[in-house]
């Protein structure tokens, strides 16, 4: 019982992860922040892409039941916060310490996405590791 109600709430808060990182980079493509002074555009812009594109195409395939997709687009959205963290500890080390905290915690973030990949990486090369163990033992029970 634990282990399917962890399950089910693991997967509504990946849910609300991926919807989260899909807004905040809609926000920061339609509302472009301006405070990352001296820093080219490409990497604001950059970042909103990539959470919209990641974050989207995974909240899809969350909601389509789909771990493959989520598997190839979590780097997107880990890239794009990525971005966000550089930018935020650009400003840190060059304007203020003050935002030392933010530039941790979306730090923090982007390890996360990168871990989940790693996850979910394990679990493509199982599922293929069994669906080949599969394939070869039907070709022996063909063979017999």
């Amino acid at each position: 019982m634990a282990r399917h109600f962890a399950k089910s709430f693991e997967r509504i808060v990946r849910i609300a992860a991926y919807a989260a990182l899909l807004i905040s980079g809609i926000g920061v493509l339609a509302w472009t922040p301006q405070s990352y002074e001296g820093i080219s555009l490409i990497f604001t812009y950059g970042w909103g892409a990539f959470q919209v594109l990641g974050g989207g195409v995974a909240l899809i395939a969350l909601l389509a039941r789909r771990v493959l997709w989520e598997w190839r687009v979590v780097l997107l959205a880990a890239l794009g916060v990525g971005l966000y963290a550089g930018l935020s500890w650009v400003q840190v080390l060059t304007e203020a310490p003050v935002h030392t905290g933010r530039a941790g915690d979306i730090t923090a973030l982007f390890l996360l996405l990168v871990a989940r990949w790693a996850m979910l990486w394990v679990k493509v090369e199982e599922a293929e590791a069994l669906q080949l163990a599969r394939q070869e033992a039907v070709q022996e029970d063909a063979w017999d």
